[in-house]
């Protein structure tokens, strides 16, 4: 029980208690000078009695993780809004704050043995980083590949000292999640680190798996694109002329370079033929 002046006094003027009726307040808790976190602090009056002899009960709370819980999921759910490359970048910048850790990339497989991976995303300290390709073998990135979400919440370096990756960053916890394909092919992997334990009271399984069903998906439709483009590179430039037609208007839908120096005509023109 609290002198009920004093916490008027906190709700600020003109402010009295009720009976039965509770009131929410924020307030700044800290050192001067020093890290300030928010405090909720509320307050009621249980009946009339308490009210006349000028006492109401208080609760006090951090609200500082709930606040920063729904920061995180109102970041959530703008980056739901976006897709391929830039769902991909703002996701490992979500996951990294959403779990206070200096490191998230977001990696594809490079070859069929699963030996190589090469990041598609790499954010450090906040910051997003020249991505790079680093061999499997030995590594808690390579037990992910297995199809397991992997978590070691310390002493990561002992348990994979060859490699190197992680003793360049000074990393000391992982998590790792796959990433497959619509048809449950093994696309990449997402691996979150850090120079400390991860807290284990943020979930960081359930978070990562969260991220993981439409990372895999986003990824997918990358790899595709890239691969839609090469495609297109490697016919525009053959030295063969190729032509492609509307199985219905009959129409040009692609022309490639040869054809189009050999007919003297550019692609918008041949698509109004």
């Amino acid at each position: 029980a609290f002198d009920i002046g004093a916490l008027a006094t906190l709700a600020g003027p003109g402010r009295e208690a009720e009976a039965g009726a509770a009131r929410r307040l924020l307030l700044p808790f800290g050192r001067p000078g020093g890290p300030h976190q928010e405090i909720e602090l509320l307050v009621a009056a249980p009946d009339a009695a308490s009210v006349a002899d000028g006492l109401i009960w208080a609760t006090l709370r951090n609200a500082t993780e709930r606040q920063r819980i729904q920061h995180i999921r109102r970041r959530l759910v703008d980056c739901a809004r976006l897709v391929g490359r830039q769902f991909i970048d703002e996701a490992v910048a979500v996951l990294a704050e959403s779990l206070s850790v200096r490191w998230v990339m977001l990696c594809e497989i490079e070859d069929r043995a699963r030996s190589r991976a090469r990041t598609v995303a790499f954010v450090a300290d906040g910051k997003r980083e020249a991505n790079f390709s680093y061999d499997l073998a030995g590594t808690p990135c390579g037990e992910v590949t297995n199809d397991q979400v992997c978590f070691y919440p310390s002493g990561i370096q002992a348990l994979f000292p060859d490699d190197t990756v992680l003793s360049d960053m000074g990393a000391e916890s992982y998590i790792g999640a796959p990433l497959h394909a619509s048809d449950g092919t093994l696309l990449g992997l997402l691996a979150v680190l850090h120079d400390g334990p991860i807290a284990e009271t943020l979930q960081p399984a359930l978070t990562i798996e969260l991220f993981a069903g439409r990372a895999g998906a986003e990824l997918e439709r990358l790899q595709s694109v890239s691969n839609a483009e090469r495609l297109g590179r490697v016919v525009e430039d053959a030295a063969s002329e190729a032509f492609v037609f509307d199985a219905d208007t009959l129409k040009f839908i692609l022309v490639n370079r040869g054809a189009r120096e050999n007919l003297g005509y550019s692609m918008d023109e041949l698509r109004q033929l």
